[in-house]
């Protein structure tokens, strides 16, 4: 998966647009064979503006956007990435007047799942218990 953010402030600093695109890249199979897509699931990506944020306008292609505007936080829930379109966010945001934009840059969070696959690859093959009395059935000691 990746995500590629774009974010411009206006020349009167009063105001901004965001862009971000979500999609993604072959990855190597696990049986180590030619690159294929890993099938994510519960693609969101998160957007915590600053306090200094009045308002927000976001529009997305896929999936849907919900603006909090008491917390100043976005959530772009894409769900599955389709085939045919790479899913985009596009908007504008305003800040409070006389407010100069922040000068850290604004952070994006990009949350997915993709079942039954290891992040570090590491799996358990055999587990062997030593030094105890019973005999374990399952590994899960029963009294």
């Amino acid at each position: 998966i990746y995500c590629r953010p774009m974010v411009t402030y206006g020349p009167n600093s009063q105001d901004g647009r965001v862009e971000v695109l979500v999609g993604a890249k072959a990855m190597p199979s696990r049986a180590g064979g030619r690159p294929e897509f890993q099938l994510a699931e519960d693609i969101a990506v998160v957007i915590p503006f600053p306090r200094t944020v009045r308002s927000t306008d976001l529009k997305c292609n896929v999936g849907s956007v919900l603006c909090d505007e008491t917390t100043k936080v976005c959530r772009w829930s894409i769900g599955r990435i389709p085939k045919d379109t790479t899913p985009k966010l596009t908007g504008s945001f305003t800040f409070l007047p006389d407010i100069p934009p922040p000068e850290d840059a604004l952070t994006m969070l990009l949350e997915f799942k993709v079942a039954d696959t290891s992040v570090s690859k590491l799996t358990v093959s055999d587990i062997a218990i030593h030094g105890e009395s019973y005999d374990p059935y399952k590994y899960i000691r029963s009294t």
